[in-house]
């Protein structure tokens, strides 16, 4: 019986690869147009795809050698579309991705201090708080520990600057930042407080850090001051990450850290000695495609 049925699956098997080389037959490469670029016109970054090794190196070499500042960057920002969210009802569609969608709009009030700006982003953050409390209500808490914390900072410092944002009047931003920390939780569990120099610990430091800067009498200020200095120094101490990518080295981990200097006013962070190794592998080893 055990034959027979060994036999039966064999047949299956092989019946299978028949269907299969059947169903994937060699054919004639068909004839189609090169794929057309759809997005922003212009690039401040090499293509990636000169890596791809039945690419023409013609197409892109020599490398481009041109300089990107503050102008180009905003230029690139105008191409992209991005301050098309702060029109009509754009404010209101972000949910938890409206304060890393609105950092264009809130460059582009930094620049022109367009009050309709100011006024998009503040309806995003409110739209952003109303989501984190039903995603509070509904989970228990919510992981936004990473980019977001930060990105709440640099809204709040221009925001209150450009007069969109009053810090005194405006209650409710005090109340959202302290909401937001007390109910965090770095990986959708119900630890907290974690440790290293990777990016949950570093996420959830920063935040509470600045929680505790800018809200000294909160009860729980200074245990999250003291948080965030112990979990810091686990950075500080080798002033490096094992992450070597474009997503968790420089988006999970050197976005929050960056803008956690900025914000205290920490310019060691940026100038120390041996600092400068993470900025040159920045600059030369990390690829575009990480």
């Amino acid at each position: 019986m055990f034959k027979g049925l060994l036999l039966q699956v064999g047949a299956l098997v092989l019946l299978s690869h028949a269907a299969c080389a059947g169903e994937f037959a060699v054919v004639d490469k068909p004839t189609t147009a090169d794929p057309a670029r759809i997005g922003p016109p212009t690039y401040y970054i090499q293509n990636v795809q000169r890596y791809a090794e039945r690419t023409d190196p013609v197409r892109y070499y020599p490398i481009q050698q041109d300089k990107v500042t503050r102008d180009t960057y905003y230029q690139w920002l105008e191409d992209s579309g991005h301050f098309g969210y702060a029109d009509g009802e754009g404010p209101k569609k972000h949910g938890r991705y409206g304060p890393r969608h609105f950092m264009p709009v809130l460059a582009k009030f930094v620049k022109t201090g367009d009050a309709k700006l100011g006024d998009a982003c503040v309806t995003m953050l409110k739209t952003y708080h109303q989501w984190m409390q039903d995603e509070v209500a509904k989970t228990g808490w919510h992981s936004q520990f990473i980019d977001e914390p930060s990105f709440l900072g640099m809204y709040r410092r221009h925001l209150s600057a450009g007069r969109a944002l009053d810090l005194d009047k405006d209650t409710w931003f005090r109340d959202f930042i302290l909401f937001m920390n007390r109910n965090v939780h770095v990986w959708g569990t119900p630890e907290t407080y974690w440790r290293g120099p990777m990016h949950r610990a570093q996420g959830e430091g920063i935040m509470k850090g600045l929680a505790a800067l800018w809200h000294p009498d909160a009860p729980e200020a200074e245990t999250w001051r003291r948080y965030s200095q112990t979990v810091y120094q686990d950075f500080w101490r080798f002033k490096d990450n094992p992450a070597n990518d474009t997503n968790y080295y420089v988006h999970c981990t050197l976005v929050p850290l960056v803008l956690g200097a900025d914000l205290r006013g920490d310019k060691e962070f940026f100038t120390h000695p041996e600092m400068q190794k993470v900025w040159e592998r920045l600059t030369y080893q990390v690829s575009p495609d990480g």
